[in-house]
């Protein structure tokens, strides 16, 4: 009896830890914008947003959406932290028109961050400002 409840157990955790390498290719959060700003060339409200990072590796997409509208879907570079972010988050860096433009999404609990954009991972940005403090 107890070999079969073992047994069952060890199934059931492989089962688990095997769905987990699969999710793991994609990541999901909320973003509050406090401002307006710009993503992949469209302006956004400032309001409560869903992101989600989609595909594997360090070239990766983010999808924008509020409900089940895609409001944009950027290309994105994910970088590799030190330690995980304790709640989700944005950067933004201020234009010379003094509008925002989305640098980076920060997924809460991951040690990873998300630079938005084509060029935006080579780019370290003076005007930046972050979100969700």
């Amino acid at each position: 009896m107890k070999l079969t409840r073992i047994a069952t157990f060890a199934i059931g955790a492989s089962l688990c830890l095997a769905s987990g390498a699969f999710a793991g290719d994609e990541a999901k959060g909320k973003l509050h914008l406090i401002d307006p700003v710009t993503i992949d060339g469209k302006q956004v409200k400032a309001g409560e947003y869903n992101v989600q990072r989609e595909g594997s590796g360090a070239d990766v997409k983010l999808v924008i959406s509020k409900g089940k509208q895609a409001i944009a879907t950027v290309p994105a570079h994910q970088l590799e932290e030190k330690s995980a972010r304790g709640q989700e988050a944005y950067g933004s860096r201020t234009e010379a028109d003094g509008s925002k433009t989305l640098t980076t999404v920060f997924f809460g609990g991951n040690k990873y961050d998300l630079q938005a954009g084509t060029n935006q991972a080579a780019q370290t940005p003076n005007g930046s400002t972050a979100g969700n403090k």
